[in-house]
């Protein structure tokens, strides 16, 4: 049954490039899309926007990020020259865009999935609940990768924030099997990732 309430995803593909990396594993862009749509009870989002770091001469990455657009997923693109240098790249996060992100949806959207594992999204996930607007929240993350200061407000009965556990939905997914109708075939790239 198709869910009439108003969807928006925000995510992060640094932080699931990291936890790709940290917990060795593979993940199935085109699956994990689909198992997100299956969660939320739609077809397609109202809406959706993908961060990422970007180096344009890195076809590997290049062809990765078509491979997301081609199955509908918007993503803004940052190259990593831009972004204050740390150690490693994948510890960076796109906490601020993604907070400001989330102060536009309240007045537009029923429903906000962020994909994530930055606990400073906390508070701007939380803002949302805290208008007038009846907003339904969701985290959704690999529980091993999740910053584990989450688990504290995610066990807190009074928190309205909902979490998907996206190893167990996308091992739904593949128990399912479901490919969805408008991919014909995801590259590898779409399904694997990137490689370094």
């Amino acid at each position: 049954m198709e869910s009439e309430k108003s969807t928006l995803v925000i995510g992060d593909l640094t932080a699931l490039f990291a936890a790709r990396s940290k917990c060795k594993k593979s993940i199935n862009y085109s699956k994990l899309d689909s198992a997100l749509k299956r969660v939320m009870g739609v077809s397609s989002f109202d809406a959706n926007i993908w961060f990422t770091l970007f180096r344009q001469d890195n076809e590997k990455q290049a062809s990765f990020i078509q491979g997301l657009r081609d199955i509908g997923w918007v993503i803004e693109t940052v190259p990593s020259r831009e972004v204050k240098r740390m150690q490693d790249t994948r510890d960076y996060r796109f906490d601020s865009r993604i907070a400001y992100s989330l102060g536009n949806a309240c007045e537009t959207y029923d429903r906000v999935v962020v994909v994530s594992d930055s606990y400073e999204l906390f508070a701007p996930i939380c803002a949302l609940q805290d208008d007038d607007a009846e907003i339904e929240t969701f985290l959704a993350f690999f529980p091993e990768a999740l910053d584990g200061r989450w688990w504290r407000e995610l066990r807190n009965n009074d928190s309205k924030l909902s979490f998907i556990d996206l190893e167990l939905e996308l091992n739904t997914e593949r128990r399912l099997d479901i490919q969805p109708e408008h991919v014909e075939q995801p590259s590898e790239a779409v399904c694997n990732g990137p490689e370094n």
